[in-house]
């Protein structure tokens, strides 16, 4: 028996072209040899060309969702994936009818754990709850609605550009740079 809810209703896909108009750096990682033996190289297919991971642009493409939701018309609202204490979730349920279950999950997972045999109910009323940020690109209660593939490059299209700079880390506390704590990164 299939739920109407399970169905594909709509699928859309869209494709496009990323110009970048600067230098940007996606770090792939310290494990990675480099030529340059940089301290933060960029992250490479195996046939060493840049890519940018569909993870870091799904990430960054849902916080810009997320600051343009509340501005749309109509009752549509974002939790910005916070994670309320207790106390703080109580209140805002109280003053606010629509709050988004991701902000009280630790509450949810606590009464699912004392009441295992509610534990769907308690689920479907979560889902049931979602801001439109996390029904889309999803929450602990809820897959991704939403599949981004990693943006790639042609081979004819690279050109070889990786630049090394330098950066220096900052004291948070002082705003000042910390003493001999100067590193490079890598940048395409």
């Amino acid at each position: 028996d299939v739920c109407s809810s399970d169905l594909l209703r709509n699928r859309y896909v869209f494709t496009g072209e990323l110009v970048m108009r600067t230098a940007f750096h996606i770090g792939g990682g310290v494990n990675r040899l480099t030529a340059s033996g940089s301290d933060s190289p960029v992250v490479l297919t195996p046939e060493e060309i840049p890519f940018i991971p569909g993870s870091s642009f799904k990430g960054v493409l849902r916080s810009t969702v997320e600051k343009l939701v509340p501005s749309l018309p109509g009752n549509w609202f974002s939790c910005g994936l916070i994670q309320l204490d207790d106390e703080e979730a109580r209140e805002a349920l109280q003053v606010e009818d629509r709050v988004c279950p991701t902000v009280w999950s630790k509450d949810l997972d606590r009464e699912k754990r004392e009441r295992p045999r509610e534990a769907a109910h308690i689920r479907d009323k979560a889902l049931d709850r979602l801001c439109a940020t996390c029904t889309l690109f999803g929450s602990p209660f809820a897959a991704s609605k939403v599949d981004i593939n990693d943006l790639s490059m042609s081979a004819q299209n690279w050109q070889g550009g990786i630049e090394v700079r330098d950066g220096v880390a900052i004291d948070r506390d002082s705003e000042k740079a910390k003493d001999r704590l100067k590193y490079d990164f890598e940048v395409v």
